[in-house]
Formats: C-alpha cells, sequence, structure tokens
C-alpha cells in the first residue's frame, strides 16, 4: 500500500493497527531514517520493543530470524518491532524475506529500510501491491517543499519568524531532512526563551552545522574530482569563514576514515553500510551516500596518494614557505589533479 502522507499515517491508529509491516525507501536516506525514528517511537509507546538488524548480518538466515522475533510476544503484551537496516534489492533472499511479509497474523511489526528501489519489481511492487505492507518513498525534496517543511516545524514548535526565513533556510539546507531537522531543533531551542521576531539577521549570527555539512560535501567532491562542486563548496566555506587549514585536515580525516572502512569490508567481508555503521562515524542521510560512494569508487593507491598529497600542503603551509591563502581554490583543485 503506497503511503504519501508519511506524516498523517502516524496518527492515524486504524491504519497503524492495519499495517503489520513498512517499507521505508529513497534517494533521501535522512528522511528515511526520520519516517523510521517516528514509526518506531509510535510503536514503542504501545508496549512493543525495539530490535535492530543490520541485513547483511542476517540474511542467510533471514525467515529463521524475523519468524521468531516477529512471532514471540513482550512481556507488555505487545510484540516486537524489527527495524531491518540496508536491506539489498536484487539479492537471491527476497524469497525468505517474502516467506515472512505474507504472514498477517504476527504480533510484531516489521519496518525495512533501504536505498531507492525500482518501481514495479521486487520488493517494492510487493510492498505497493499489499494492503498489509505500507510503502513509503522518500524522494530528494524540492526547495519549496523544505521551505513548507520549516514553516510547519517553526509553526509547531512556536517559534515566530519573519515571512522570509522559511525560503532563506530553504536555499542553505543541504536536501536531506535529517540534517533539515535537526538545524531546526538548535534553531527552535536557541531562541526558545528569546523575545524578538526570529530573523535572517539572527540567523546569520546562529552557529549552525553548516561548516560540517559544507566540509563532508567538500571532502566527497574532492576525492571525485568534481572541479566545479569543489569550486562551489569553497566558495561557501569562504562564506563561512572557514580556515584553508582546517579544511586540509578534514579531508585528511575524511580520506582516513574511507582507508579505514574499506579495510574493514574487505576483511570482515561485509557490506559498506554496516561497516560504516560499525564504524559509528557522525555522518547522516546524503552524506552517508556519499561516503558510501566514495568508499566504493575509489581505489586504495588513490586515496593514499591523496592523503599524502594533502599532507605535504599541510607540511608546507605550516612551515610558512607557502602562503595556505594561495591554495584557495586553485591548489585544492591542483591536489586532485597530482594524484591523477
Amino acid at each position: 500500500m503506497i503511503i504519501n502522507a508519511q506524516y498523517q499515517i502516524l496518527q492515524n491508529k486504524a491504519r497503524l493497527d492495519q499495517l503489520r509491516y513498512w517499507v521505508i525507501f529513497g534517494v533521501d536516506q535522512g528522511r528515511v531514517a526520520l519516517v523510521e525514528r517516528e514509526l518506531i517511537g509510535t510503536y514503542v509507546a504501545n508496549g512493543y520493543n525495539h530490535v535492530v538488524l543490520a541485513y547483511d548480518k542476517v540474511k542467510d538466515e533471514i525467515s529463521e530470524t524475523l519468524f521468531q522475533l516477529l512471532g514471540t510476544s513482550s512481556l507488555f503484551g505487545g510484540g516486537n518491532i524489527v527495524s531491518l537496516r540496508h536491506y539489498e534489492e536484487g539479492s537471491s533472499h527476497f524469497k525468505d524475506l517474502r516467506t515472512i511479509l505474507d504472514q498477517k497474523n504476527f504480533p510484531g511489526i516489521l519496518i525495512v529500510t533501504t536505498k531507492d528501489l525500482k518501481k514495479g519489481v521486487g520488493l517494492r511492487k510487493f510492498a505497493e501491491d499489499s494492503t498489509h505492507v505500507g510503502s513509503i518513498q522518500c524522494y530528494k525534496q524540492s526547495k519549496q517543499e523544505t521551505a513548507s517543511y520549516v514553516t510547519d516545524f517553526l509553526t509547531k514548535h512556536g517559534v515566530q519568524y519573519e515571512k522570509n526565513v522559511p525560503q532563506f533556510l530553504a536555499t542553505i539546507f543541504p536536501p536531506d531532512q535529517l540534517c533539515v531537522y535537526n538545524e531546526l531543533e538548535k534553531i527552535a531551542t536557541y531562541v526558545a526563551n528569546a523575545t524578538e521576531v526570529l530573523s535572517i539577521n539572527k540567523l546569520n549570527q546562529l552557529v549552525l552545522d553548516q561548516g560540517e555539512i559544507m566540509l563532508n560535501d567538500l571532502c566527497a567532491a574532492f576525492i571525485h574530482g568534481n572541479s566545479q562542486e569543489i569550486i562551489s563548496h569553497l566558495k561557501k566555506a569562504e562564506i563561512h569563514g572557514t580556515n584553508f587549514m582546517l579544511i586540509l585536515r578534514s579531508l585528511q580525516n575524511y580520506i582516513i576514515s574511507v582507508l579505514q572502512i574499506k579495510s574493514v569490508v574487505a576483511r570482515e567481508k561485509i557490506s559498506i553500510e554496516s561497516a560504516i555503521e560499525n564504524a559509528k562515524i557522525s555522518i547522516f542521510g546524503h552524506a552517508r551516500i556519499q561516503l558510501s560512494h566514495v568508499i566504493q569508487n575509489h581505489s586504495v593507491e588513490t586515496l593514499n596518494a591523496l592523503l599524502k598529497n594533502v599532507i605535504d600542503t599541510e607540511v608546507v603551509c605550516k612551515s610558512g614557505a607557502q602562503d595556505p591563502a594561495l591554495c584557495y581554490p586553485w591548489g585544492l583543485l591542483n591536489l586532485k589533479r597530482c594524484a591523477g
């Protein structure tokens, strides 16, 4: 069953009782995480016990594992609510998963989260055609949709704001609803006891996570070698007053994290998504997808060459042999070209 109004469904108890299984997917992984969080909170409040499973860890015995968890009632009268994360479409294990999804009388609830799913096949088709399975697609929101989300959030939290604030925030926020939600929570907390109306000038004074978000995007663009995106993110960094040495250090840390995760994937034979989650890196949604692409598409040799160039540049700048400002932005582009 296709669910379009993600958040309205949570207010309909009859619909919640009707749906035993949920498939949440899409390009906006931040939004996927938010919808999953909202569902979990709703069911836990009704006596369910939450269990998290990583798909690649249980895929070989998925039917047995889910049958045991979903078929068992908790001590408090409810069942288990199971989050099956990082489902891999096109796997040979869908048949085993479907044997579970065909069951309509389990006391437990199953939430499957994954990336975007192809329409008309596999898990998405099954979910959309079934009356007892909720299918929620989390697509990339437009700037106008983000502005509407900002408006609803600020209004709900009693924040008074100038009429141009939602549109302004929509232009600076990344296309990831979890990041948007986190930043709005910070704004709501900051202005909770304020008497003045929230304005763009006031927003410019707030210390948001834009620097961190921008640096993650810059690091991914740097490794991919996307010159236009590198320049765009560097301009944003300049506007935010980000120090070039901080950018170099962020690049080092990012590349080292990528190398460490690649090593874990190769050594432990697990998926990239599981390795990222096990590493407990504070990167979510859109930035997490970018990180996954970097890990998958770039060799250890290329990453080591990039890391060496970044470290060498930092040493030169710290020694005073070259002004860091001269590396900004063309020096960064040259670093990528030098690494080949």
